[in-house]
Protein backbone atom coordinates (compact mmCIF):
# COMPACT_ATOMS: atom_id res chain seq x y z
CA UNK A 1 0.00 0.00 0.00
CA UNK A 2 1.31 3.51 -1.15
CA UNK A 3 1.29 5.71 2.13
CA UNK A 4 1.11 9.46 1.65
CA UNK A 5 4.51 11.65 1.95
CA UNK A 6 2.62 13.91 3.89
CA UNK A 7 1.53 13.05 7.68
CA UNK A 8 -0.94 15.30 8.59
CA UNK A 9 -2.76 14.21 4.72
CA UNK A 10 -2.70 10.85 6.14
CA UNK A 11 -3.94 12.04 9.69
CA UNK A 12 -7.18 13.74 8.14
CA UNK A 13 -7.83 11.02 5.90
CA UNK A 14 -8.33 8.52 9.70
CA UNK A 15 -10.51 11.48 11.38
CA UNK A 16 -12.53 11.54 8.49
CA UNK A 17 -12.82 7.37 8.53
CA UNK A 18 -13.14 7.51 12.00
CA UNK A 19 -15.90 9.85 11.94
CA UNK A 20 -17.89 8.08 8.78
CA UNK A 21 -17.97 4.95 11.24
CA UNK A 22 -19.19 7.10 14.14
CA UNK A 23 -16.06 7.12 16.32
CA UNK A 24 -17.35 8.34 19.61
CA UNK A 25 -15.93 12.02 19.85
CA UNK A 26 -12.74 11.69 22.11
CA UNK A 27 -11.90 8.06 21.03
CA UNK A 28 -10.78 9.16 17.43
CA UNK A 29 -6.99 9.51 16.32
CA UNK A 30 -5.32 12.08 17.76
CA UNK A 31 -2.31 14.13 17.26
CA UNK A 32 0.53 16.70 19.00
CA UNK A 33 2.85 17.87 17.22
CA UNK A 34 4.96 20.57 18.62
CA UNK A 35 7.33 20.75 15.27
CA UNK A 36 7.41 19.34 11.49
CA UNK A 37 10.07 16.60 13.14
CA UNK A 38 11.23 16.12 16.34
CA UNK A 39 14.16 13.94 18.08
CA UNK A 40 11.81 10.83 18.77
CA UNK A 41 8.04 10.39 17.94
CA UNK A 42 5.61 8.91 20.58
CA UNK A 43 2.50 6.42 18.85
CA UNK A 44 0.33 5.08 21.17
CA UNK A 45 -1.65 1.71 21.29
CA UNK A 46 -4.47 1.41 23.40
CA UNK A 47 -5.93 -2.32 24.77
CA UNK A 48 -8.55 -4.26 24.01
CA UNK A 49 -12.05 -2.88 23.46
CA UNK A 50 -10.87 0.65 24.64
CA UNK A 51 -9.32 3.67 22.98
CA UNK A 52 -7.09 6.71 23.68
CA UNK A 53 -8.80 7.66 26.76
CA UNK A 54 -6.79 3.99 28.72
CA UNK A 55 -3.71 6.30 28.31
CA UNK A 56 -4.50 9.60 26.86
CA UNK A 57 -3.60 11.90 30.73
CA UNK A 58 -0.26 9.90 31.42
CA UNK A 59 1.01 10.15 27.90
CA UNK A 60 -0.18 13.53 26.80
CA UNK A 61 1.79 14.62 30.14
CA UNK A 62 5.01 12.79 28.88
CA UNK A 63 4.73 14.78 25.38
CA UNK A 64 4.47 18.06 26.85
CA UNK A 65 7.40 17.55 28.92
CA UNK A 66 9.69 16.00 26.82
CA UNK A 67 8.33 18.29 23.27
CA UNK A 68 8.00 15.01 21.23
CA UNK A 69 5.38 14.59 18.52
CA UNK A 70 3.02 12.26 19.61
CA UNK A 71 -0.10 10.36 17.91
CA UNK A 72 -2.18 8.26 19.00
CA UNK A 73 -4.35 5.98 16.41
CA UNK A 74 -7.81 4.30 16.70
CA UNK A 75 -7.76 0.61 16.32
CA UNK A 76 -10.58 -1.16 13.74
CA UNK A 77 -13.69 -1.52 15.63
CA UNK A 78 -13.04 0.22 18.58
CA UNK A 79 -14.82 3.51 19.79
CA UNK A 80 -17.89 2.59 17.34
CA UNK A 81 -19.95 -0.34 18.23
CA UNK A 82 -19.71 -3.63 19.60
CA UNK A 83 -21.21 -4.80 16.40
CA UNK A 84 -18.20 -2.78 14.71
CA UNK A 85 -15.93 -4.80 16.82
CA UNK A 86 -17.16 -8.11 16.60
CA UNK A 87 -16.69 -7.38 12.64
CA UNK A 88 -12.62 -7.66 13.37
CA UNK A 89 -9.73 -10.08 12.90
CA UNK A 90 -6.76 -9.47 14.70
CA UNK A 91 -5.00 -8.93 11.80
CA UNK A 92 -6.66 -5.76 11.21
CA UNK A 93 -5.37 -4.46 14.29
CA UNK A 94 -1.93 -5.10 13.23
CA UNK A 95 -2.27 -3.58 9.72
CA UNK A 96 -3.63 -0.31 11.35
CA UNK A 97 -0.94 -0.30 14.01
CA UNK A 98 1.81 -1.24 10.82
CA UNK A 99 0.83 1.36 8.59
CA UNK A 100 1.23 4.22 11.44
CA UNK A 101 3.95 2.82 12.46
CA UNK A 102 5.68 3.49 8.97
CA UNK A 103 4.32 7.33 8.76
CA UNK A 104 5.83 7.42 12.54
CA UNK A 105 8.69 8.11 10.28
CA UNK A 106 7.47 11.71 9.19
CA UNK A 107 7.06 12.61 12.92
CA UNK A 108 10.18 11.91 14.57
CA UNK A 109 13.68 10.71 13.73
CA UNK A 110 13.24 7.90 16.13
CA UNK A 111 9.87 6.17 17.49
CA UNK A 112 8.92 5.40 21.05
CA UNK A 113 6.02 3.06 21.33
CA UNK A 114 3.81 3.37 24.42
CA UNK A 115 0.72 1.11 24.35
CA UNK A 116 -1.61 -0.62 27.45
CA UNK A 117 -2.77 -4.12 27.82
CA UNK A 118 -3.49 -5.66 24.02
CA UNK A 119 -1.73 -2.51 22.83
CA UNK A 120 1.21 -3.78 24.14
CA UNK A 121 0.92 -7.00 22.85
CA UNK A 122 0.47 -5.34 19.50
CA UNK A 123 3.82 -3.24 19.65
CA UNK A 124 5.84 -6.50 20.68
CA UNK A 125 4.79 -8.06 17.39
CA UNK A 126 5.87 -4.91 15.55
CA UNK A 127 9.14 -4.82 17.88
CA UNK A 128 9.94 -8.78 17.23
CA UNK A 129 9.26 -7.96 13.19
CA UNK A 130 11.28 -4.44 12.59
CA UNK A 131 13.96 -5.34 15.36
CA UNK A 132 15.39 -1.78 16.18
CA UNK A 133 14.99 -0.37 12.34
CA UNK A 134 12.27 1.22 12.75
CA UNK A 135 11.54 1.30 16.63
CA UNK A 136 13.66 2.97 19.28
CA UNK A 137 12.02 2.00 22.43
CA UNK A 138 8.89 0.39 24.28
CA UNK A 139 7.05 1.58 27.00
CA UNK A 140 4.39 -1.03 28.07
CA UNK A 141 2.01 -0.24 30.53
CA UNK A 142 0.58 -3.81 31.78
CA UNK A 143 0.85 -5.35 28.44
CA UNK A 144 -1.26 -8.64 27.50
CA UNK A 145 0.53 -11.40 26.95
CA UNK A 146 -2.14 -13.49 28.69
CA UNK A 147 -5.26 -13.82 30.21
CA UNK A 148 -4.71 -13.53 34.25
CA UNK A 149 -7.79 -15.91 34.90
CA UNK A 150 -7.27 -19.58 34.27
CA UNK A 151 -10.73 -19.66 32.90
CA UNK A 152 -9.96 -17.78 29.63
CA UNK A 153 -7.99 -21.04 28.41
CA UNK A 154 -11.07 -22.53 27.30
CA UNK A 155 -10.22 -20.72 24.65
CA UNK A 156 -7.37 -22.58 23.19
CA UNK A 157 -9.71 -25.07 22.02
CA UNK A 158 -11.90 -25.34 18.71
CA UNK A 159 -15.11 -25.25 21.30
CA UNK A 160 -13.72 -22.95 23.95
CA UNK A 161 -16.12 -20.16 22.09
CA UNK A 162 -19.53 -22.18 21.97
CA UNK A 163 -18.66 -23.32 25.82
CA UNK A 164 -18.50 -19.97 26.49
CA UNK A 165 -21.42 -18.39 24.53
CA UNK A 166 -23.43 -21.08 26.84
CA UNK A 167 -22.41 -19.67 30.14
CA UNK A 168 -23.01 -15.88 28.78
CA UNK A 169 -26.15 -15.16 27.71
CA UNK A 170 -26.72 -12.95 24.68
CA UNK A 171 -23.62 -14.08 23.44
CA UNK A 172 -21.94 -10.84 25.42
CA UNK A 173 -19.21 -10.29 28.47
CA UNK A 174 -19.87 -7.29 30.49
CA UNK A 175 -17.36 -4.90 30.13
CA UNK A 176 -18.57 -2.50 33.14
CA UNK A 177 -15.92 -1.22 35.75
CA UNK A 178 -16.56 -3.23 39.11
CA UNK A 179 -16.18 -1.21 42.35
CA UNK A 180 -12.76 -2.92 43.41
CA UNK A 181 -11.32 -0.29 40.64
CA UNK A 182 -10.88 3.10 42.24
CA UNK A 183 -11.44 6.07 39.71
CA UNK A 184 -10.24 9.37 39.65
CA UNK A 185 -12.75 10.84 38.44
CA UNK A 186 -15.88 9.84 36.23
CA UNK A 187 -16.78 9.73 32.48
CA UNK A 188 -14.53 6.61 31.77
CA UNK A 189 -17.19 4.13 31.01
CA UNK A 190 -18.85 6.70 27.89
CA UNK A 191 -15.63 6.08 25.98
CA UNK A 192 -16.25 2.19 26.25
CA UNK A 193 -18.98 -0.77 25.27
CA UNK A 194 -20.61 -1.80 28.33
CA UNK A 195 -20.70 -5.09 26.37
CA UNK A 196 -18.39 -6.96 23.96
CA UNK A 197 -19.59 -10.55 21.89
CA UNK A 198 -17.41 -13.44 23.19
CA UNK A 199 -16.41 -13.75 19.81
CA UNK A 200 -13.83 -11.12 20.26
CA UNK A 201 -12.10 -12.54 22.95
CA UNK A 202 -11.43 -15.23 20.18
CA UNK A 203 -9.01 -12.80 18.29
CA UNK A 204 -7.60 -11.40 21.00
CA UNK A 205 -6.54 -14.50 22.36
CA UNK A 206 -5.22 -15.74 19.00
CA UNK A 207 -3.43 -12.65 18.36
CA UNK A 208 -1.44 -13.50 21.92
CA UNK A 209 -1.05 -16.78 20.65
CA UNK A 210 1.04 -15.57 17.77
CA UNK A 211 3.56 -13.78 19.94
CA UNK A 212 3.65 -16.20 22.23
CA UNK A 213 5.23 -18.41 19.73
CA UNK A 214 7.21 -15.68 18.20
CA UNK A 215 11.12 -15.19 18.70
CA UNK A 216 11.00 -12.79 21.38
CA UNK A 217 14.91 -12.42 21.59
CA UNK A 218 14.41 -10.28 17.58
CA UNK A 219 12.80 -7.92 20.51
CA UNK A 220 16.21 -5.88 20.68
CA UNK A 221 15.25 -2.56 21.88
CA UNK A 222 15.01 -0.95 25.15
CA UNK A 223 11.93 -1.68 26.92
CA UNK A 224 10.48 0.09 30.06
CA UNK A 225 7.49 -2.32 31.69
CA UNK A 226 5.16 -1.37 34.13
CA UNK A 227 2.78 -3.92 36.15
CA UNK A 228 0.42 -3.64 38.81
CA UNK A 229 0.95 -6.18 41.65
CA UNK A 230 0.14 -5.45 45.60
CA UNK A 231 0.25 -8.72 46.82
CA UNK A 232 -1.14 -12.26 45.86
CA UNK A 233 -4.93 -10.63 46.30
CA UNK A 234 -4.41 -7.22 44.78
CA UNK A 235 -2.77 -7.63 41.34
CA UNK A 236 -3.40 -6.80 37.31
CA UNK A 237 -7.01 -8.66 37.11
CA UNK A 238 -7.31 -8.82 33.38
CA UNK A 239 -3.12 -9.52 32.80
CA UNK A 240 -1.35 -12.08 33.68
CA UNK A 241 1.83 -10.92 35.69
CA UNK A 242 3.27 -13.76 35.11
CA UNK A 243 3.32 -14.04 31.74
CA UNK A 244 4.86 -9.92 31.51
CA UNK A 245 7.72 -10.99 33.48
CA UNK A 246 7.99 -14.16 31.97
CA UNK A 247 7.96 -12.61 27.98
CA UNK A 248 10.15 -9.25 29.37
CA UNK A 249 12.81 -11.23 30.47
CA UNK A 250 12.86 -13.27 26.91
CA UNK A 251 13.51 -10.35 25.03
CA UNK A 252 17.13 -9.53 24.26
CA UNK A 253 17.21 -6.25 26.96
CA UNK A 254 19.07 -3.24 26.48
CA UNK A 255 21.08 -1.62 29.14
CA UNK A 256 18.27 1.07 29.65
CA UNK A 257 15.31 -1.15 30.14
CA UNK A 258 13.41 -2.15 33.42
CA UNK A 259 10.51 -3.51 35.15
CA UNK A 260 8.96 -1.55 37.29
CA UNK A 261 6.35 -2.71 39.74
CA UNK A 262 3.19 -0.28 40.54
CA UNK A 263 1.83 -1.57 44.13
CA UNK A 264 -0.85 1.10 43.95
CA UNK A 265 -2.98 0.83 40.39
CA UNK A 266 -5.00 -1.75 38.63
CA UNK A 267 -4.96 -2.97 35.00
CA UNK A 268 -5.02 0.59 33.28
CA UNK A 269 -1.92 2.46 34.59
CA UNK A 270 -1.82 5.56 32.39
CA UNK A 271 -5.55 6.83 31.95
CA UNK A 272 -6.62 10.31 33.80
CA UNK A 273 -10.04 8.37 34.82
CA UNK A 274 -8.50 5.18 36.95
CA UNK A 275 -6.29 5.28 40.07
CA UNK A 276 -2.75 4.39 39.67
CA UNK A 277 0.60 6.07 40.86
CA UNK A 278 0.68 8.71 38.11
CA UNK A 279 3.91 9.89 39.94
CA UNK A 280 6.35 7.24 40.11
CA UNK A 281 5.22 6.06 36.59
CA UNK A 282 6.33 9.60 34.67
CA UNK A 283 9.08 9.69 36.76
CA UNK A 284 10.31 6.17 35.49
CA UNK A 285 9.37 7.29 31.85
CA UNK A 286 10.54 10.57 31.90
CA UNK A 287 13.89 8.72 33.17
CA UNK A 288 13.70 6.11 30.75
CA UNK A 289 13.65 9.18 28.27
CA UNK A 290 16.54 10.45 28.86
CA UNK A 291 18.92 6.97 29.09
CA UNK A 292 17.93 6.19 25.58
CA UNK A 293 19.08 10.00 24.97
CA UNK A 294 22.16 9.86 26.23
Amino acid sequence: MQLPGDFNTWYQKKLKASEKAGAIPGTEEKLIRFAPKTEYAILYIHGFGANRKEGEGLVDTIAYRTRFNTYYLRLPGHGTTKEDMAGQKFQNYLQEAEEALQMMQLLGRKTLIFATSMGGCIATYLAEKYSDSLIHGLVLFSPFYDFAAAAALVFDYPFGLTLAELVYPGKLRDTRYNNTVKMDKPGYQEYLYEQQYLSTVVELNALKNLVKRSDLSRVKVPVLLFYYYLDEENQDEAASVAAMKETYSAFTLEPESKLVRVKDGSHVLASEYIHSDKKLIAKETLGFIERLKN
